[in-house]
């Protein structure tokens, strides 16, 4: 049989609506699988990793956290809330305060950037 036969024939237009439709589902499939995949692995903020470490649970009050860091307490409010990212200077300002490195806070950060960015 002839590739001009074939595609003429009433296999192969049943074949190929078969095969259309189940392209199809695969396609859907693995968009449904991206999409949990990247719900299912939103990194910690670093807003969220300081209200959960540090504000509160050791005493901590935004407030105290402001003056101690010399960050301005609309600023560090925007950070918790994630509206703000952690910048450099943020990020030395809250290692020197709480004990920790800038790198750690500029990590967060930049994972969730990332993270934002593949959604």
């Amino acid at each position: 049989m002839s590739l001009d036969t074939m595609k003429n024939s009433s296999w192969s237009k049943e074949s190929s609506e078969r095969l259309n439709h189940t392209m199809e589902q695969i396609e859907e499939e693995v968009k449904k699988d991206k999409a949990l995949t990247h719900q299912q692995a939103k990194p910690v903020t670093p807003g969220k990793k300081l209200t959960e470490e540090y504000i509160g649970s050791v005493g901590m009050t935004e407030g105290k956290l402001s003056k101690v860091s010399g960050i301005s307490l609309e600023t560090l409010k925007r950070v918790l809330a994630g509206e703000q990212p952690v910048t450099p200077q943020i990020a030395v300002r809250l290692a020197k305060s709480l004990g920790t490195t800038p790198e750690l806070w500029l990590n967060l950060q930049s994972k969730f950037d990332k993270w934002k960015g593949e959604g």
